[in-house]
C-alpha cells in the first residue's frame, strides 16, 4: 500500500478511536470497498444465494439479512478488500471478531491485514487467515490487534479467490472492540483460546500427567517435525508437546474450567498439526465429573503422522455429554521417537447447541 494513498484516506475519513459493531443491515460507515487496489468488489446481499446448495443460507443472523460476499466465478487470484476507516491505536490492543464463511473447491482464502505507517514507511502484516473449504455454514472467527507504536493503524479484510467456481466467501457481524484484547470467554461459559495471550479456560493438568503442553511461537526445534508457525498467521502462537525428551506412552493432559450444563449439547472445534514419522496419538475428552481424569470419555482421537499441514477437527457433544457440568481435556500421548511432536492451535468452546 503507498503511504500517500493511506494518509490521503485519512484526511478524507474522520478518525474514530472504535469500530465498533457493523451487521451490515444499515450502510456501513465503518468498512468500504477499497477504491483501486483490488480486483472485485464485497457485494451486499440479503437473503439466500443460489450457489450455496448446501449448509446455511442467507446472512449469519437470522438467515434472512444482509451480509457480504465474493462468489469464485471470478478469475483465479483475484482480490477483494474491504477497508476500516483510519483508527487511533490503542492502548491495551484490540479485539476483531465476525463470522465468516469459506465454502467450495479451490475457493480461495480470507484474511485480515493491520496497516501502519512505521517512520514513513508502511508496513502491513496479516494477523489472520483461514484457506480452503471451511464447511458449509458461518464459522465464528476472532483474533487480537496488538497495540503498537504507531498513532494510527487501518484493518483491511482480504477474499483472494481460488482457482475453483461455485464457492462463496462471505461476511458478516464485523464487531471491533478497542477496550481490551480478545479474552477465551463466549456465551454460557464457552471459550475460545489462539494462545496469542495467556489462556484462562484452559491449563496444563498437574501431578497426574508425566509432562506439559507448551506454548510455542515459531517451529518446534526438533527436525522433521511439528509446525512452521500456527494456524492463524504463521507468526502467532500455538500449544504444542514436546516429544524428544520423553519416553513412548508419556502423556500430557490439557485442560479446560469446569463448563456450565448445556441442554442443547456443545460443538468443539481445534486445529491439529501431527507431522513426524514417530508421532503417537491425540485425543479430545470429555470428563463428566469435573477434575476427575478418571471420568473422561473420548469423543475424538487421531494418531500417527498427518502430514506437514494443519488440520481443523470439529465434533458435537451430544446433550447427554453437557446436560451437568463438565470439562473438555486435550490428551497428548508420545510415540516411540524424537519426531513425534503434536500442536493444537484455535480452540473453540460453543455451549449452545451441537455442531
Amino acid at each position: 500500500m503507498d503511504v500517500r494513498i493511506l494518509l490521503s484516506i485519512a484526511i478524507v475519513i474522520p478518525l474514530r478511536v472504535k469500530a465498533g459493531f457493523t451487521d451490515f443491515e444499515t450502510a456501513s460507515k465503518d468498512w468500504f470497498n477499497v477504491l483501486l487496489r483490488d480486483d472485485i468488489d464485497w457485494n451486499l446481499h440479503k437473503g439466500g444465494l443460489t450457489d450455496w446448495k448446501t449448509g446455511t443460507k442467507g446472512d449469519h443472523t437470522t438467515g434472512k439479512g444482509k451480509f457480504l460476499y465474493v462468489d469464485t466465478s471470478n478469475d483465479s487470484g483475484a482480490s477483494a478488500i474491504l477497508e476500516s476507516r483510519i483508527l487511533q491505536t490503542p492502548e491495551r490492543g484490540s479485539c476483531v471478531s465476525f463470522w465468516y464463511r469459506v465454502s467450495g473447491n479451490d475457493v480461495g482464502d480470507v484474511m485480515i491485514h493491520k496497516v501502519e505507517v512505521v517512520e514513513g514507511r508502511t508496513e502491513e502484516r496479516v494477523w489472520w487467515r483461514r484457506k480452503g473449504h471451511q464447511g458449509d455454514k458461518w464459522n465464528f472467527g476472532r483474533v487480537t490487534i496488538p497495540a503498537s507504536g504507531t498513532k494510527y493503524y487501518q484493518l483491511v479484510l482480504e477474499a483472494k479467490l481460488g482457482g475453483g467456481s461455485g464457492g462463496i466467501i462471505a461476511l458478516d457481524d464485523i464487531n471491533l472492540d478497542v477496550s481490551q484484547p480478545c479474552t477465551d470467554s463466549l456465551e454460557n461459559g464457552g471459550f475460545m483460546i489462539d494462545f496469542e495471550t495467556q489462556p484462562t479456560a484452559m491449563q496444563n493438568k498437574e501431578n497426574v500427567d508425566h509432562f506439559d503442553w507448551i506454548i510455542q511461537k515459531g517451529p518446534t526445534p526438533s527436525s522433521g517435525t511439528g509446525p512452521s508457525g500456527d494456524v492463524t498467521s504463521g507468526q502467532g502462537h500455538y500449544l504444542y508437546l514436546e516429544a524428544s525428551k520423553m519416553s513412548s506412552g508419556h502423556t500430557a493432559y490439557y485442560l479446560s474450567i469446569t463448563v456450565p450444563p448445556s441442554h442443547n449439547g456443545a460443538c468443539l472445534s481445534f486445529y491439529y498439526h501431527m507431522n513426524g514419522n514417530h508421532v503417537g496419538t491425540l485425543t479430545a475428552s470429555v470428563l463428566g465429573k469435573p477434575g476427575w481424569v478418571s471420568t473422561a470419555t473420548s469423543v475424538w482421537t487421531k494418531s500417527g503422522k498427518q502430514g506437514d499441514m494443519w488440520h481443523f477437527a470439529e465434533v458435537s457433544l451430544e446433550k447427554t455429554r453437557t446436560a451437568q457440568k463438565y470439562e473438555v481435556m486435550f490428551t497428548g500421548i508420545v510415540g516411540d521417537g524424537y519426531q513425534g511432536d503434536i500442536a493444537i492451535d484455535n480452540i473453540m468452546l460453543q455451549n449452545n447447541g451441537l455442531c
